[in-house]
């Protein structure tokens, strides 16, 4: 479950984010929407899992003599049902966030004139605009996060698939993974370049956690930077 950080004193910008957020227990914002998500998806996983345990044993039962074609035809079903599950929960969460950032940007413009917050996590993310210089600690809690824009990386290629190793982004890529920053997840190559294949759920209930803290560090360095 993810929870919402408590905030005796907050000012304007910083309530309106956490009111963004919200929290679980009062059942409302992202953050419990994130936990429905997360609690749907896991649910059917499980069922997907169970129902398929319950069809090989059938399999079995029906035809002893063949097992090893029987196991490998299970495997062959079981496998892109999960794979189209997690690819289905990944692409929900990372909608989401581009609403979010839509919002946040409304909240940034209306509290700090001139600047301009991304409203993607593309490699434009990583770039604040603030010309007043009244806010640096959005720009240091944008790169603080700029592992969404791996994940935004890794959302492009699922829907089209990527024929570039040598391009920064797959090479950060490749760094969050060896780093251990961004689990459970293969790089697969194919005819056309190649592709991902996420193999835990673990990997976007991480992804979702990421968005949150994001948010919450905002609200956190916001009160640093003014205290």
């Amino acid at each position: 479950m993810i929870k919402g950080k408590i905030k005796d004193e907050l000012n304007e910008f910083e309530t309106e984010i956490q009111t963004l957020l919200g929290n679980h227990e009062e059942r409302f914002g992202y953050i419990y929407y994130f936990d429905l998500l997360q609690e749907t998806f896991i649910r059917a996983a499980k069922h997907s899992i169970n129902d398929s345990r319950k069809f090989k044993n059938e399999l079995i039962n029906e035809d002893p003599e063949n097992i090893p074609s029987l196991m490998q035809s299970y495997e062959s079903v079981l496998n892109p049902l999960i794979s189209t599950l997690y690819k289905s929960y990944f692409i929900t969460v990372h909608s989401e966030l581009e609403m979010m950032l839509t919002e946040l940007n409304d909240i940034v413009k209306k509290y700090y004139d001139n600047s301009n917050f991304p409203k993607k996590a593309n490699p434009s993310f990583r770039i604040f605009k603030d010309e007043e210089n009244k806010s640096p600690f959005i720009k240091n809690t944008l790169l603080e996060h700029d592992v969404l824009v791996t994940y935004n990386y890794i959302r492009n290629g699922m829907t089209h698939s990527k024929n570039d190793k040598t391009c920064s982004l797959y090479v950060e890529l490749e760094k969050h993974i060896k780093s251990g920053k961004i689990n459970f997840l293969e790089i697969i190559d194919n005819d056309k370049g190649f592709n991902y294949l996420i193999t835990e759920i673990d990997f976007i209930i991480n992804y979702t956690e990421e968005i949150i803290s994001f948010f919450q560090d905002l609200i956190d360095n916001s009160i640093k930077y003014r205290k």
